[in-house]
């Protein structure tokens, strides 16, 4: 009888050792990789490619040193107010990305096998999209995106589109950190 509780032990620990990735903790996937976002630059988050994309270029970035929730973070914000739609920003804060979840106008998402979490502001006039990425334990970024400009009839782009612009950033944030990191 010995042997063979043996093994079934055996079969099970052999088992558990074949079972795969491990579902992760809370709203997000596993990360495929870790991003030490605090060690990246926001300003180097977009190629000269990726900006040019959006009718921006690096001379349009402006660096800062923000505090958030008594941390200071790294902010890169772009803007062409005479070219572009939209004003743009990335931010590194030391914060979990987990603390976003539930937050007024939120919802989980994934963009490039990351965690997010997008939320949405002032739909109707000068809309405002961020979404935050869960790029490791302890620390996300967040992009931000909001319409600055308006078409003929005066109108500010929808939050819809706004949105889908920030998502198509994150993205292009997400493929460059990942490189950086």
């Amino acid at each position: 009888m010995g042997a063979r509780l043996l093994v079934v032990v055996v079969v099970l620990v052999l088992a558990g050792c074949s079972a795969g990735p491990v579902e992760s903790a809370g709203p997000f996937p596993v990360r495929p990789q870790e991003i030490d976002v605090m060690r990246i630059d926001p300003c180097r988050t977009l190629t000269a490619e990726q900006l040019a994309s959006r009718r921006l270029d690096e001379e349009d970035a402006r660096a800062s040193r923000p505090v958030v929730g008594g941390a200071v973070t790294a902010d890169c914000g772009w803007a062409d107010l005479q070219t572009a739609d939209f004003g743009y920003g990335v931010q590194m804060i030391p914060q979990d990305a987990i603390e976003a979840v539930g937050s007024p106008k939120s919802t989980v998402g994934e963009i490039g096998g990351f965690g997010t979490v997008r939320i949405t502001d002032r739909e109707t006039t000068s809309p405002l999209c961020e979404v935050v990425v869960d790029a490791t334990d302890g620390a996300l970024m967040r992009i931000q995106v909001q319409a600055v400009g308006v078409d003929r009839n005066g109108a500010s782009p929808s939050i819809e589109r706004t949105c889908a612009e920030a998502e198509r950033l994150a993205a292009d944030a997400i493929a460059t950190t990942r490189s950086l990191s």
